[in-house]
């Protein structure tokens, strides 16, 4: 295990998990970040770490990169940074508004919960696949 040692933050090393660990563990978080660097590599990570904070009601912030745009309504279900002063200011937004905090994250797990559901997940394999069967 190699964790860098930090000063003040309480640092919790679990060397396996399932999923629904994962979930409750990030449940316990209260900001959920998802810096990404302005690459090809990055964009096309994907948006799963959001997804992870989202479904456990955590709210998220991201940076202004890849799919960001298609899952993220800046505000409403998480937050997005194009800049660094942009992640300041929403980092420290969201430690000082526990209100809003509660708000988005509760938003963003309905996002995840509308879209990513065994139903959606299914009528989408069943319009882009079995229908061409």
């Amino acid at each position: 295990q190699m964790m860098p040692k930090f000063e003040m933050i309480k640092v919790e090393y679990i060397p396996s998990y399932d999923e629904k660990m994962m979930i409750e563990e990030t449940s316990k978080f209260d900001i959920g970040v998802f810096p990404l660097f302005e690459n090809e590599m990055s964009a096309g990570r994907g948006m799963l770490k959001a997804r992870i904070y989202m479904s456990a009601g955590v709210p998220v912030i991201c940076s202004n990169v890849g799919e960001v745009g298609d899952l993220i309504i800046h505000g409403k279900n998480g937050y997005i940074s194009k800049n660094d002063q942009e992640w300041l200011e929403n980092i420290e937004f969201l430690i000082l508004n526990r209100k809003e905090r509660n708000k988005v994250g509760a938003c963003g797990k309905e996002t995840i919960q509308k879209r990513y559901s065994k139903e959606k997940c299914f009528e989408s394999l069943e319009k882009n696949f079995l229908s061409l069967l």
